[in-house]
Formats: C-alpha cells, sequence, structure tokens
C-alpha cells in the first residue's frame, strides 16, 4: 500500500526522482608492510585500509522518514607488533 502522503516506487526518491538503491561500482583498496626480524620472533607492521579514501554505501534502509544510509569507514591506518614464543 502506497498512500499519497508517502508517494514512493521500490526504486526512486519522489524527490529528487534519483535512483535510491545505486552507486557507481567501486574498488577498495587496503595495504599492509610486515617487517619480520631476525630469529623471526618479532615484528613490526603498518597497514591502511581505504587507501583511495573513497565512501561508499555499506546499507539503504528505508523508512517512513526517508531513506538512511551508512557509509564505509574512511581513510584508516595503524601499525601491528608482534611477538612469536
Amino acid at each position: 500500500y502506497v498512500s499519497s502522503y508517502y508517494p514512493r516506487t521500490a526504486t526512486y526518491d519522489p524527490d529528487t526522482h534519483k535512483p535510491l538503491y545505486r552507486q557507481k561500482g567501486y574498488a577498495q583498496v587496503n595495504a599492509q608492510a610486515t617487517y619480520n626480524f631476525a630469529g623471526n620472533h618479532f615484528s613490526l607492521g603498518v597497514w591502511v585500509k581505504n587507501l583511495t579514501g573513497y565512501r561508499f554505501k555499506t546499507t539503504f534502509n528505508p523508512g517512513a522518514n526517508g531513506v538512511y544510509d551508512l557509509y564505509s569507514w574512511p581513510r584508516t591506518f595503524g601499525f601491528t607488533a608482534g611477538y612469536k614464543w
């Protein structure tokens, strides 16, 4: 049932007439580098997720008050340290 108060088709926004559940293609690039010290007991590494920083939609939630979209994480980076017994 679609009332005149909430005129929406399954795929288009009634205000902008743009598709709701479509987005351009994308590629997410992650990188990691790890150095193992002599003896292979201790290691240090760095990593980057979403290297390009492109934010894409991960969830589309239509509701009575509009569409609530969730986006991917922005570029994140960090390091790792490890020790093997």
